[in-house]
């Protein structure tokens, strides 16, 4: 019986302490999970207002090359009557700028 207290009491303290520091584990854990949420939170937020940003930015440029476009393009209209001379004019403006073709089709 002595000697089953004596190994209990060795082997009593590790087990406390491998339990202590478990707890203190994941009672940290579970504290800074809030914090980790909000910082991710943020964090999303923050990219995705740059991506809404640079968005926005690539629609406004494709309207705008779009109009100048047409605006050139009507003035060839204006001015001449060969559909070959538009047809090779049009080739060339979807070939300078691809971002138009993918509105034609």
């Amino acid at each position: 019986m002595l000697i089953k207290r004596n190994i209990l009491k060795r082997i009593y303290k590790p087990i406390v302490t491998a339990v202590f520091v478990v707890v203190i584990i994941i009672g940290g854990a579970m504290f800074s999970l809030p914090i980790l949420k909000d910082e991710a939170v943020k964090t999303h937020l923050k990219i995705t207002d740059f991506h809404t940003k640079a968005l926005t930015d690539l629609i406004t440029q494709t309207f705008n090359n779009l109009s100048y476009t047409m605006d050139n393009f009507n003035s060839i209209l204006k001015t001449t009557q060969d559909i070959h001379l538009l047809n090779n004019k049009f080739k060339s403006i979807l070939s300078t700028t691809p971002s138009l073709g993918l509105l034609v089709f």
